[in-house]
């Protein structure tokens, strides 16, 4: 096993060399979220510090703004902290969140929606007989991202129930594409015809070629495939209702709503008020206080890098620590207090 895992550790390593040295770039969505791992084998835990250990991030699918961003901040810590880390290409948020748990690896990328259920054992966590997860904490915000649910702009669907008896299309399986857009049809009744499970390039593909009606897919804003998609068909938003979000919201306390202005694609002008999650970094919590706090600070003292390394980058400022689920790190948690930020008290370190 010790062999075995080396051998991997040295072929993530050569992958996250190969990412990092590619010129910075906005990429498409990422499959943010997965369902975890089976018959995944604890490493061996203890403490890690800097260059002496080897440390591992888990991201989401290769290409992604998980991915991206990622690799980005693994490399501004390596050069700044002299740390030994590595972006590594995973499934997801619910993924991370049990890779971290067993100590597989050491820090991840999160959506407040599933980091939110694995703290507290419910949803995914609770379905697939796992959870409460306690082994992570919260280090920075970093961006939010959207659920897009669209179509054609020529299309008759006009609504969310107008998707009942259509072909439609989610992010590959698993993903927070995929497990948030069967959430939304679950609580609100809707039985499509059909769901293809598909990477966001093949979503926007299957729509153009009519093979599906519609795409729920989840990333940031603007959608480097929906700005593709534009120079081609014009398409629309659908809409939800105060109806259907009061019985989204009921069934999924940590959703919340963001709103993408119009104009930020030139088919749609229109304001468009649609659900969203918020995405952040945790850690192991028996990563020391010290090396989280350097990489806080490194982190936000270090902003324009990351925003030149993706433009998601923009979503990690002070102001956003209200949109993390869980506790932060102790180390995190200094930073912040340093500086003069009130931390929410719902976030704060658990005694």
């Amino acid at each position: 096993m010790k062999k075995l895992i080396t051998l991997l550790l040295v072929v993530a390593m050569m992958a996250s060399m190969i990412a990092c040295s590619a010129q910075p770039a906005v990429n498409e969505a990422p499959a943010e979220g997965t369902e975890p791992a089976e018959n995944v084998e604890p490493a061996e835990k203890g403490p890690k510090d800097y260059a002496g250990s080897q440390l591992l991030l888990g991201s989401s699918s290769a290409g992604g703004t998980y991915y991206v961003l990622g690799a980005g901040w693994v490399t501004l810590m390596n050069d700044l902290l002299g740390t030994n880390a590595t972006c590594e290409v995973t499934a997801g948020p619910a993924s991370n969140i049990p890779e971290i748990e067993v100590g597989n690896i050491d820090f991840g990328m999160v959506t407040s929606w599933l980091a939110g259920e694995g703290y507290t054992g419910t949803g995914w966590a609770q379905e697939n007989g796992h959870g409460p997860y306690l082994e992570n904490e919260a280090m920075f915000p970093t961006h939010c991202s959207y659920l897009y649910i669209f179509t054609l702009a020529d299309s008759d669907i006009n609504s969310l129930s107008d998707l009942a008896g259509r072909p439609i299309c989610m992010g590959t399986a698993g993903s927070t594409s995929d497990n948030a857009g069967r959430g939304v049809i679950k609580t609100l009744g809707i039985e499509p015809k059909s769901i293809s499970l598909l990477a966001s390039t093949d979503q926007v593909n299957a729509l153009k070629d009519g093979t599906v009606d519609a795409v729920f897919a989840v990333t940031g804003s603007p959608a480097p495939w929906l700005l593709d998609l534009q120079t081609t068909h014009d398409f629309k938003f659908i809409p939800y209702t105060e109806e259907e979000f009061a019985k989204l919201f009921e069934a999924f306390p940590f959703w919340s709503t963001d709103v993408i202005p119009g104009g930020t694609y030139t088919c749609v002008a229109d304001d468009y008020e649609t659900i969203s999650f918020w995405n952040y970094i945790v850690a192991d919590k028996d990563l020391s206080e010290e090396m989280i706090y350097d990489m806080t600070k490194a982190t936000f003292e270090n902003s324009d890098y990351l925003l030149n390394v993706d433009v998601s980058a923009a979503g990690i400022t002070l102001d956003n620590l209200n949109k993390i689920t869980t506790p932060l790190h102790p180390g995190a948690y200094k930073y912040y207090t340093e500086i003069g930020v009130e931390v929410p008290d719902a976030i704060k370190p658990v005694e």
